[in-house]
């Protein structure tokens, strides 16, 4: 059986395969602030809970413009 961390990276991978991608989806000026910052929950979605703090921390490394901001 595979380990739970390794079946989310597999489905994280799925759904955002490359660096570029995530960013992509980060920069859509299409989509606002609060749908990107939970971007990351379809994919990592499981059965007793999600992600939503992950998805959000995610969200701030990729877009934050403050060298100074602790994640």
């Amino acid at each position: 059986k595979e380990a739970s961390g390794e079946a989310k990276a597999r489905q994280l991978a799925q759904y955002v395969p490359t660096a570029r991608s995530l960013y992509e989806l980060y920069q859509d000026t299409t989509t606002d602030e609060e749908h990107k910052k939970r971007l990351l929950l379809a994919p990592l979605f499981h059965e007793e809970r999600n992600y939503p703090k992950l998805s959000e921390t995610l969200y701030q490394l990729w877009t934050s413009t403050n060298p100074e901001e602790l994640l």
